[in-house]
């Protein structure tokens, strides 16, 4: 297969579209979930909102944004509240000021630091951290492409399925793949599909190259510019 970038960075799950899997159902894949739908990989159905256009999303900086990450078979995962600072090249910003309370079944932390997380179309979600008390900058899940929902009162939705593997950077220490064991399992135990299985494996490396090279949004810079969006917009109130 040849390689694609977008921005820098390859194109990741997602992006690219499924070979030999049927539109509807695949081999592992829940009940409930079309496969090939939405972005060449899968969607959820009967989430309820809308799913939005692709250049459907909020538009006013400050908008209050739930991101609501799930596992492969639909399990409750981390749900966290922040607001929307804005979009460019690379997809949407999302602000989390310290204070904001991060929370999953059966754990739950209330953050002392400010971070802002980058949602692209394409299947990851990227934290980055100012101040963090253990030195963690950037955390990037590997993820299904996030999706945009908006609901009757216009309150809008981030979500996505986490599969497991994430990219750590920590002050003064190399960048790296984390959760090999976690997703191991987890490509057994939910029965992921081979081709998500070795998609997910090579989008991890091409993140953590992205990472070490220091390409943007990767870069210090970027991450930088929307956290200093996001004092801004506290300063403001």
């Amino acid at each position: 297969m040849c390689a694609q970038e977008v921005f820098g960075v390859p194109l990741l799950v997602g992006e690219l579209p499924l070979v030999g899997l049927p539109h509807e159902r695949a081999r592992g894949a829940a009940p409930g979930v079309e496969v090939g739908a939405v972005h060449g990989f899968q969607r959820r159905r009967g989430y309820g909102g809308r799913v939005s256009a692709a250049d459907d999303r909020p538009r006013i900086p400050g908008d209050l944004v739930r991101v609501r990450a799930t596992k492969w078979l639909g399990q409750p995962h981390w749900e966290f509240d922040g607001r929307w600072l804005g979009a460019d090249e690379h997809g949407d910003w999302v602000g989390f000021p310290a204070g904001t309370r991060f929370a999953r079944p059966g754990h739950g932390f209330t953050a002392t630091w400010d971070s802002v997380s980058l949602f692209p179309r394409a299947g990851w979600a990227a934290g980055f951290n100012a101040g963090h008390p253990r030195g963690l900058g950037i955390y990037v899940d590997l993820a299904t492409v996030p999706e945009w929902r908006a609901d009757a009162s216009g309150a809008w939705t981030v979500s996505y399925v986490d599969l497991d593997l994430d990219v750590v950077e920590r002050a003064g220490a190399p960048a790296f793949i984390d959760d090999e064991d976690e997703f191991a399992e987890h490509a057994v135990e939910f029965g992921y599909p081979d081709e998500l299985v070795a998609r997910v494996r090579a989008d991890a490396e091409a993140v953590l190259g992205a990472v070490r090279r220091r390409e943007a949004p990767f870069d210090g810079a970027t991450a930088r510019e929307w956290l200093g969006r996001l004092g801004r917009l506290e300063r403001l109130g």
